[in-house]
């Protein structure tokens, strides 16, 4: 049986792979550590109240056409 991993046994493949992997991540990890520490983590807060205010708006608008279209 041939080996597809470019002659590397199994656990030397696997190394290889998550330190590619690892290192891809860095960039976004990077990012990702940023953003959650920006103003003490109220930034995200912030986001997160926007977005349910959003929401809720968009779902209030649907229960209207919902609502009208029931005749209630």
């Amino acid at each position: 049986m041939g080996r597809a991993n470019g002659g590397l046994g199994l656990g030397a493949f696997k190394k290889l792979v998550s330190e590619t992997i690892s290192a891809r991540l860095e960039g976004v990890r990077g990012e990702f550590e940023r953003v959650m520490e920006e103003g003490d983590g109220l930034y995200l807060d912030g986001v997160a109240e926007k977005g349910a205010a959003r929401a809720r708006e968009m779902a209030g608008e649907t229960m209207e056409v919902i609502r009208e279209a029931m005749g209630l």
